[in-house]
């Protein structure tokens, strides 16, 4: 899985796991609201956004974030390829300005942040 605005990879289950467990470790009452779904032959496209409270740890390229104690709205896209009725790849994109604004004292320090992509390739 490629976190693009993390810009990190993640691979395999073990991997997906690991970055399931870093967000859920931040936001333990993080739930996904799902806004559209795409489906292909071969690929989907999930929109959703990413609520919680960030109440512990978040590990991010800049190193670990403590908790806010902030609610989080975080509008994702992830495109997934599906092969033998499983996620074999995973793409995941957010505005890495949104996760850090809880973080942060004023909108002007949230214009600080960068935009990307965040990428798994599942084995």
């Amino acid at each position: 899985m490629d976190e693009h605005p993390f810009d990190v990879n993640y691979s395999g289950r073990k991997g997906y796991r690991e970055f399931l467990n870093n967000w859920t470790t931040a936001m333990p009452d993080c739930k996904a609201e799902i806004v559209n779904v795409i489906g292909g032959e071969e690929w989907t496209v999930v929109e959703f956004i990413g609520r919680g409270t960030h109440t512990g740890p978040l590990v991010g390229p800049q190193g670990t974030m403590p908790a806010t104690q902030k609610k989080l709205d975080l509008k994702c896209c992830e495109l997934l390829r599906i092969k033998d009725g499983q996620i074999a790849e995973a793409h995941l994109y957010f505005d890495g300005r949104d996760h850090a604004a809880p973080a942060r004292p004023s909108a002007a320090d949230a214009d600080a942040g960068s935009a990307g992509p965040f990428r798994a390739v599942a084995s």
